[in-house]
């Protein structure tokens, strides 16, 4: 199924094209999002270089069979006869529906994480592959910086591995070597172009910080995305909170019971091991990785449940290994099996409904027209500017809403260097200075002197162009709340 997810079609899409269209990489001040990219998000400039959408969905979906073949052989190898719980495993998380289908580089990066995590817990560890699984963690710290916790946990017990198994020179030349190659040059070119290795991270501590990169930098530590806002006692119900799907609407950001159970497993665990002075160090190592995870995020104010996704994989070892008591068994199983009939109805629905769009562009346009937010407001864009008869090269300003940067094939600026002006001055000046051909805007008008800009800058020949268009839901049983939005289109005449 194509991407159509907000981040997707914004700069994990986005930013790959646009280096394309460049034939090389080039910073973008005016495009925040722009400048969150990982170096996960080069896999999906290689995609698009093979003319190809889908490659990282089908990266992700081998991935899935990988992380299913290791879970059975964990089982086969230690006797378990789980075989019906993997089943419930993999098809009761709603989560996967969405990571499995999106661009975002998530759903491989959290499977190194735990091939990591496992290997270490299974002493497999030595001087020959202790490079290999720090290239892991570092690959996947510098793809998405909420990696950080979790990969520094496994890279703390890397050290004390090697430190007591006597190779610890290898340890430190490996960290070296993987932090000179991968780590400092991505890091260094963010720096030298925004002045922030992780921008807008640390733009609150620059001398000088940009009010346009603290509202992005808060919007960041505040964004859900689709998950509700936690009151304060959700940080004890967090592990049953994120666990259990409670909404139609957002049913695809859940990871699933597997991790509740996990979860208080691991506290069980902890509690038995405390009082008898003994722990396995199989277990040692999976507990401490939830823990570690938990402990973490669910202080983040952007908490979301895919970032536990780490946390559910181990899950699943820790039921599969002390899950015996009847009556929980029976309601995992219960829970699980309802939620897994409705993920596998919830695919089947997708792929009835999307799975189409891959063979023409007659039905692509309509799966985007439905899915992809803006998709229609920009296709209309670009017919009015081809009826102005002007390139379509022309510089527009994308209005306040406009994200799918990845579907765009006009120049533009992005909304906020431009809607984050506070007065009509500096947007004239803004207009002036970057030769904007074009302007777009919401309506009703959110601030007062926009409507100064439309009286002073719309072209009277080119008029002012208006029409309504539908939000995208990307969730078909969510598709009758698509709510109406309007925008005006004007041809800027105060240029320099």
């Amino acid at each position: 199924i194509p991407p159509s997810d907000a981040d997707s079609l914004d700069y994990h899409l986005g930013a790959p094209i646009e280096i394309l269209k460049n034939n090389r990489f080039l910073p973008r001040y005016d495009w925040l999002h722009y400048q969150l990219i990982g170096i996960g998000d080069f896999f999906n400039l290689f995609s698009l270089s093979l003319y190809s959408l889908n490659l990282p969905q089908l990266n992700n979906f081998f991935v899935l069979i990988l992380l299913s073949l290791i879970f059975l052989n964990y089982c086969n190898t230690n006797n378990f006869n789980n075989v019906k719980f993997f089943i419930l495993f993999i098809f009761s998380t709603p989560l996967i529906l969405w990571l499995i289908t999106s661009s975002k580089p998530q759903f491989f990066q959290t499977f190194l994480i735990f091939l990591s995590t496992y290997l270490v817990a299974n002493n497999q560890i030595n001087k020959k592959t202790i490079f290999v699984i720090i290239a892991f963690l570092a690959y996947a710290v510098v793809s998405k910086i909420s990696f950080l916790i979790v990969a520094f946990y496994v890279y703390l017990l890397l050290f004390y591995i090697s430190f007591k198994r006597k190779f610890f020179l290898s340890f430190v030349i490996s960290s070296i070597t993987i932090l000179i190659l991968l780590v400092l040059p991505f890091y260094l070119v963010n720096f030298i172009y925004y002045g922030d290795p992780l921008p807008p991270m640390f733009e609150s501590f620059k001398s000088s910080p940009s009010e346009v990169k603290l509202m992005m930098q808060e919007s960041i530590k505040t964004d859900t995305a689709t998950f509700f806002t936690r009151e304060s006692y959700s940080f004890w119900a967090t592990p049953f909170l994120i666990s259990i799907p409670v909404s139609l609407t957002n049913f695809t950001v859940y990871v699933g019971p597997t991790y509740f159970f996990g979860f208080m497993i691991s506290i069980y665990i902890l509690f038995i091991s405390a009082k008898l002075r003994k722990v396995n160090f199989f277990d040692l190592v999976l507990i401490g990785l939830i823990i570690s995870e938990y402990l973490f995020l669910v202080t983040l104010p952007n908490l979301q449940p895919r970032y536990f996704l780490a946390g559910y994989f181990v899950s699943f070892l820790l039921v599969a290994k002390y899950l015996s008591n009847y009556y929980l068994r029976s309601l995992y199983i219960i829970l699980n099996s309802t939620i897994m009939i409705m993920v596998i109805g919830a695919a089947i629905l997708s792929i009835y409904l999307y799975f189409p769009a891959n063979f023409s562009k007659e039905r692509l346009d309509k799966y985007y027209s439905f899915t992809a937010q803006n998709y229609d407001e920009i296709k209309w864009i670009e017919k009015k500017i081809g009826n102005d008869n002007l390139q379509i090269d022309n510089n527009i300003v994308l209005s306040q809403s406009t994200r799918s940067h990845a579907l765009i094939n006009y120049n533009f600026v992005s909304r906020q260097s431009f809607f984050s002006k506070l007065d009509s001055k500096s947007m004239f000046d803004f207009l002036e200075e970057n030769n904007i051909d074009y302007l777009v805007f919401e309506y009703p008008l959110s601030q007062n002197y926009y409507q100064e800009i439309l009286e002073r800058c719309a072209s009277k020949t080119f008029g002012i162009q208006r029409n309504k268009f539908k939000h995208a839901k990307r969730n078909p049983i969510n598709s009758k709340n698509r709510r109406q939005y309007e925008i005006l289109l004007i041809k800027n005449e105060c240029k320099s």
